[in-house]
Formats: C-alpha cells, structure tokens, sequence
C-alpha cells in the first residue's frame, strides 16, 4: 500500500537489535528537511515505567526489568532521532499493542501493563497506535487471516483521495472497534498528534473554478488510453433521485471522493454526496432532482449535449420536489393513502392529482404514500423518524459551478 502512493519502502523481517538499529541508521542518514519518514512497526511492544518498547527478535529469554531495557528498542528515540533531521513529517503506526509477551519473574510482571503507554510527541509527529493506552489489541479475528484487524482496515484506507492522516486515524478506529466489538473484544485504536498541517497519503483535487481550466486528477493516464473532455456541473442542496448504480451507496470521505468513484465507472454520469451520511451514490440516469438540504450533486455532460443559461455553460435542472427526510406533514388527508412500489410513483400520483404535499411511511408491507392538504395553515411538519414528506415546487436551478473533467476510462478503477 505505501509503495503504491509513492513511498520508498525498507522492509525488515524479524530483525535482531542490531539488524534493525543497522537499518535505521542507514535511513537516518539518507534523510532530507522535506522527506516524510512513516515507520509501521507490527510485532510486540510493551511498557516499561512508561515508556514503549518495542521487542527485537534476539531479546534474552525470561528477561529481567533492566534487560528488558537494555535489549529492546526504545521507541521514543527513534521518534527524536528522525525529528533530529527536520524532516517534514514524521508518523508512526504501531500494531504492537498485544498481551504482555513477557514471562512473569515470580510474582512481578516485568513490565508494568499490558498494551502501550500514551506518547508525547515531538512536533511535526504523528503516530498511530493499534488500541487504546493500556488496552490489549487482537492479532486476528479468524484463524487465515493474514494480518490484523488494524492492518487489514489501514491498508484499505492509506489509496483513498482526499483523506487526510487525521480523517484515515478515526476512520480506522470507528471500523476496528466495530469488527472487535462483534468479535467480543473492546479495542479503540488511539492516535497523537503533534503537527500544524494535514498530510495526505494521496492529495486532495483541487479543482479550479475558472472556466476553460482542465481538472487535475490523481491518477496518471495511460498513454494509448482514449478519453474524453467533459463538462461537470455541481449542484448544491440537490439530490439526483433514482439510476443508482448502488442503491446502499459507497463510503467517501469528501465530496471530491465521489467525483473520483464516478469518473472511474464508465457507466456513471451523476452522483450525489450526502454530506451527513458521507455516502456517494452513483446513478447512470436521472429519474427527478429533489431539493434536499445536506446533498451535493454533480452532472457529467459532453460539450455537445449541455443546456446553456444565457451564454455560460452549466446543465440546467428543473427541481419539482423540495424533500423532508424524518418529517411527517400534519394537515388533511388529500384523497387518502395508497401503497407504492417506491419513491417516484408516489411522487407521480401527486402530480396527477395536483395534490399539496405527500408524507411516505415504511411498513414490514412496503411503502405508503399519504397525500396531504392545508399544510402550512394545519400546523406543518412535525419530526417523525423513518417517514420522507415531500412539496411540489418549480424551481430552475442552473449549477453552482461547472468544472473542465477529463473522464477516465473505466479500466483505471482496476489499478
């Protein structure tokens, strides 16, 4: 994974204490003011009078406190030795929270808990431990996996666009306590952070808003790859309804995310961003725009199929629905309830009727649709969770921004 986003990678197989020191002395010296140095150490470390250990494959048997020491590598120096060089950024990843790997001497533990000690970091660092402070972390969850639950969960995250170290940090706890919690064990991965800046493993796009000016993406393109330019306008407070290509929606961190997830699926050409959920939903067709507080939603269109607003580009949009999720409108019934199969068809049936306003109810039978009358003077809406109300309205909305996008060809999604 690190070698993929750009890294120079120094892997080092069960070292002796001297193998490793060897090693990392080489680095140190190899080391520039601007280079960012990650150090993933996955093994066993412990605590001694508070301070992090971590145990090199030579370590004495049944050794005493001070051996213990003595033989194992002190972390905090080597966060002070790379600091030493001014490097940019340094950031840790410890996966070495385990259970006490040290035999007891009697009745004294030569360590002094189980788990890692909190750190303090220099500035300009930033580490990662696999647990909480004290708290003992699970090797793995089923008997073939490769790696750890922390590891499995890092490595799938360090590829994304657009996520910073703090953003990937809580996200890989939030998935690890999950995983651990229905395993019957409490792990709640900590991190320290001692830096003024956001890092990236892969930087966030920066799209210009200047028309003409092409968007920059992440990803190098091929040189025989065909492509083509094209145009995307960005809608805000709208939500595309319908043509999701995954209806339960994927995981993104921003809305550049989704852009990204779109562009690479040649069946793609509209997304909405739910910024509350932080879901993106990938559709291939537009069904109907809703005004829909919390969503964000973009347009991909070629320059010979937009719609023009007087002389600039953007796709025009004509929203005819502003929608309340969790609301449940309180006023007469307007010709009764009927059940549908989803969403559009109730929406539909209060076009044809001319109906005020509609409140959706979900049941084990399905779907309810409830027209309603004398909204606004009947008291309005009321919070009801689990039911979606809706207003017809007329609304021509021309995009909040539209953006140059060359689109990828959707065999990039495999790399």
């Amino acid at each position: 994974a690190l070698a993929r986003v750009g890294f120079d990678v120094t892997l080092i197989e069960n070292p002796s204490r001297l193998e490793f020191l060897s090693i990392w002395s080489t680095l140190m010296d190899s080391l520039s003011p601007e280079d960012v140095v990650l150090f993933f150490f996955s093994g066993h470390g412990v605590q001694i009078d508070g301070t992090n250990y971590l145990l090199p494959r030579d370590l004495p048997a049944n050794p005493t406190r001070e051996i213990a020491r003595r033989f194992s590598i002190n972390f905090s120096d080597l966060e002070a030795e790379a600091r030493e060089k001014k490097v940019r950024f340094m950031i840790s990843i410890l996966d070495a929270c385990r259970d006490d790997p040290l035999p007891r001497r009697g009745t004294k533990s030569v360590t002094n808990d189980s788990g890692l000690a909190i750190v303090s970091p220099p500035k300009g660092s930033f580490v990662l431990f696999s647990a909480d402070a004290g708290q003992a972390a699970l090797d793995r969850i089923n008997e073939d996996d490769r790696n750890s639950v922390y590891t499995e969960e890092l490595v799938k995250l360090i590829p994304t666009e657009g996520l910073s170290l703090r953003q990937l940090a809580v996200q890989v706890r939030r998935r690890v306590n999950a995983r651990t919690s229905e395993a019957g064990h409490s792990q709640f991965p900590a991190y320290y952070d001692a830096t003024d800046e956001d890092f990236y493993f892969v930087q966030p796009r920066t799209p210009s808003l200047d028309q003409g000016k092409n968007l920059e993406v992440g990803i190098a393109q091929p040189p025989k790859a065909s492509s083509e330019d094209w145009l995307l306008s960005i809608y805000d407070g709208v939500d595309f309804y319908g043509g999701d290509l995954e209806p339960e929606g994927l995981s993104a961190v921003n809305e550049a995310q989704c852009q990204i997830f779109c562009e690479r699926d040649s069946r793609c050409r509209l997304y909405t961003f739910n910024e509350k959920a932080d879901l993106c939903f990938l559709k291939e067709r537009l069904v109907f725009p809703l005004q829909t507080d919390g969503a964000r939603s973009g347009f991909y269109f070629r320059n010979d199929d937009r719609t023009v607003l007087s002389s600039e580009p953007g796709y025009v949009v004509e929203i005819k629905w502003e929608m309340h999720p969790n609301k449940e409108f309180r006023g007469f019934f307007f010709g009764g309830s009927l059940p549908v199969e989803n969403i559009a068809e109730c929406l539909q049936a209060c076009e044809k009727d001319r109906c005020p306003g509609v409140s959706i109810y979900r049941s084990e039978k399905g779907l309810t649709c409830s027209m309603r009358a004398l909204l606004g003077s009947f008291g309005g809406l009321l919070k009801k969770a689990g039911v979606l109300s809706a207003i017809p309205t007329q609304i021509t909305q021309k995009a909040e921004q539209t953006i140059s996008v060359q689109k990828l060809p959707a065999f990039l999604e495999q790399e």
